[in-house]
């Protein structure tokens, strides 16, 4: 741990402020920020020493002996504290001395007062000092010990404010100091809906998560200034360690933010030596199950039906695949990495017998219909009452929070997992050019358009459509007819010549002198099944092509 002299000063108000020690420290500059203090020395002007480099070291003088301390000394790259005996504060707060020879501006020095000696000034620098070092050295084996994580966290409350907190990106909250956990109402362990609504509709809120160096965030509905640190695995945003400063105060002591950040680096390892991961995290072995299968790398059948079966699932149950898809403004791309943790979390909490797993833009609902939709697949197209609340619920989620869905087919079998997410993104698709103006999309509703998609994806239209179809519109061009209108109508009317006639708004008869006409061009025989769904194929062909 590198000790610096504004970490000591540092140390030495809290202790000063807790009304610990009877040296007060009156004034205090530095000129050489971050400068690492490793000797501790006293200085005795009846000492014989001569002119030799003084790096990184602490010198302790009495005021009386500061001229002759700065005689004796060269280089800069030092510090010094100066006990004090006759240095009176004015009514403006400033110190004077009645030699008046503190160090220059571009020194490092702090000025004490205190009744004692030298020696006593000495013995209590010595005490933080080793003190610092004890802490970093108890964090550090706590992170291999690991043994009691809230003992860990709370080894930073020896020299930080009381009042921090480190939140998770799911917003759990893994460790609070009590004067947080006061000031903040929590939902089991997490910070409340309310607070995550309002931090997630700013847009400063989801850039600093990108942030690798310690920053100040301000809640203005709060009015509250914190200093933060993110915390990253792999690059990846993990945590945050948060303290709030107290009210007035705009900006931490360098001291201050030093120690901060050392407390950070600690709880870092934490997370990176895996010692801790959040709650309900995306690396469980559901999770990494479903994963692995959706980008195509299925494992052995008995492992999978062993892993979910920890989870009460069975290989042979019902599942529906929900996809989520959000689509930030310009320039709030951070925003999902900060988001997605804690919406897949709410998901999870919604429904029960669900697994939601991440990628960079969108959630993958995973839901075990015999456990948290028990009736979904009744009526063939998930008809049931929980299907409908389903949908219901899903409306409102993703209009809360700014995305589209798109909804599998109900499946029989874990194995088609991959199958089933598809069908999910599939439907969104599809759906999101059809009825874009919708909140979420069933492949149920889109899965004429996408096999037709799939028919026209290898050959040409001109070889798809039944020539029937291209001989009534060229002699329809030709001669001014409609015969394949006619034809169409009478497809689309369930082959009802009365329905279709009055459709058209011609005399029945008029249509069957019509029927009669395309049956002599064509030779169709519509009797046959197949013709009429090549056909009503054909037709649809047309249309698609038309319309793109």
């Amino acid at each position: 741990m590198k000790i610096t002299m504004e970490m000591l000063l540092a140390a030495w108000k809290m202790r000063q402020e807790e009304g610990t020690e009877e040296t007060k420290l009156l004034r205090e500059h530095c000129a050489v920020p971050g400068m690492e203090i490793r000797n501790l020395r006293l200085f005795r002007a009846a000492d014989a020493i001569e002119k030799r480099p003084v790096q990184h070291t602490l010198f302790l003088v009495r005021e009386e002996e500061l001229s002759c301390f700065l005689d004796r000394t060269d280089g800069k790259d030092y510090a010094v504290f100066i006990l004090s005996g006759g240095c009176e504060e004015t009514e403006s707060g400033n110190t004077h001395t009645e030699e008046n020879c503190l160090p220059g501006a571009d020194q490092n020095f702090a000025l004490f007062r205190n009744a004692g000696d030298l020696a006593g000034l000495l013995e209590k620098t010595q005490e933080i000092y080793i003190a610092l070092l004890s802490w970093d050295r108890e964090m550090a084996e706590g992170v291999y010990k690991a043994e009691k994580e809230t003992s860990f966290f709370s080894l930073g409350r020896e020299f930080l404010s009381e009042n921090y907190a480190i939140i998770d990106f799911d917003m759990n909250v893994v460790y609070a100091t009590e004067l947080y956990s006061r000031t903040h109402p929590l939902e089991n362990g997490r910070l409340n809906t309310e607070t995550f609504q309002m931090l997630i509709t700013h847009k400063k809120f989801h850039d600093v998560a990108s942030l690798t160096s310690p920053f100040y965030y301000l809640i203005d509905e709060q009015d509250v200034l914190c200093y933060c640190a993110n915390i990253f695995v792999d690059r990846q945003y993990i945590a945050r360690l948060v303290m709030e400063l107290p009210a007035g105060m705009e900006k931490l002591s360098p001291g201050m933010e030093e120690l901060f950040s050392v407390y950070a680096a600690h709880v870092q390892d934490m997370f990176r030596y895996g010692k801790l991961v959040p709650r309900k995290h995306q690396n469980d072995q559901l999770h990494n199950l479903c994963r692995q299968m959706l980008q195509g790398d299925a494992p052995d059948p008995d492992v999978e039906e062993k892993t979910i079966a920890k989870y009460g699932w069975k290989m042979a149950d019902d599942y529906l695949v929900v996809v989520i898809r959000f689509f930030p403004e310009k320039g709030w791309d951070v925003q999902l990495k900060t988001t997605l943790p804690y919406l897949a979390v709410q998901l999870e909490q919604q429904w029960l017998g669900s697994c939601a797993v991440r990628s960079e833009s969108e959630i993958m609902l995973i839901l075990n219909c015999g456990i948290g939709l028990k009736d979904a697949s009744s009526g063939g197209r998930g008809t049931g009452t929980a299907y409908r609340i389903l949908l219901q619920q899903m409306a409102y989620f993703v209009r809360d929070n700014v995305c589209q869905a798109g909804v599998s087919p109900v499946f029989h079998s874990f194995a088609e997992l991959e199958q089933g997410a598809w069908a999910a993104r599939e439907a969104l698709r599809i759906g999101m050019v059809q009825s874009p103006q919708l909140w979420y999309h069933l492949f149920d509703e889109i899965r004429l358009p996408y096999f037709l998609q799939q028919i026209q994806s290898g050959l040409p239209e001109s070889m798809l459509v039944h020539p029937a179809v291209c001989i009534l519109e060229k002699y329809d061009k030709v001669h001014g007819t409609e015969l394949s209108r006619t034809l169409k109508a009478f497809l689309e009317s369930g082959m009802n010549m009365t329905r279709a006639a009055e459709n058209l708004y011609i005399h029945r008869t008029t249509f069957c002198r019509r029927m009669d006409h395309i049956r002599k061009l064509t030779g169709l025989e519509l009797e046959d099944p197949d013709t009429v769904l090549t056909l009503q194929l054909s037709y649809r062909i047309r249309k698609n092509v038309k319309e793109q």
